[in-house]
């Protein structure tokens, strides 16, 4: 899992310096990007939430992260189909959702869901 992008990560014996500088690297440009980037885990909790995703959305980082996605999408019916052709291995690209941010605005948000490959203590990559 990608450390929350608004966090100090907390050093660690079992990470190696190596990968605690990607992680950092990786978490800075995913942050600094002017999309809005949300990660969710299989239970479609929030994993990442970036500053231009707060921007968009309404809600920030720490609202969000580990908490079921706030910004709703309108047809909850498409997005479980998504969410099952992901997990089935499909690769699914430019997909329009419309998506209610927290002041209640409805957002037209093209997305690209993709399965994560990032590796975990309790997600491995699947061969």
């Amino acid at each position: 899992m990608i450390p929350s992008l608004n966090a100090t990560p907390e050093p660690t014996a079992s990470v190696d310096p190596p990968r605690e500088t990607a992680t950092a690297r990786l978490a800075a440009l995913l942050d600094a990007s002017p999309m809005a980037i949300m990660v969710y885990d299989r239970e479609m909790r929030v994993e990442v939430w970036n500053t231009a995703a707060e921007r968009l959305f309404g809600w920030s980082a720490a609202e969000a992260i580990g908490q079921p996605n706030p910004a709703h999408v309108v047809d909850r019916r498409l997005v479980g189909r998504l969410i099952g052709r992901v997990f089935g291995g499909e690769t699914i690209t430019g997909v329009t959702l419309e998506v209610k941010a927290r002041d209640g605005r409805i957002i037209r948000a093209r997305c690209t869901p993709r399965r994560s490959w990032v590796r975990t203590a309790e997600r491995k990559r699947p061969s």
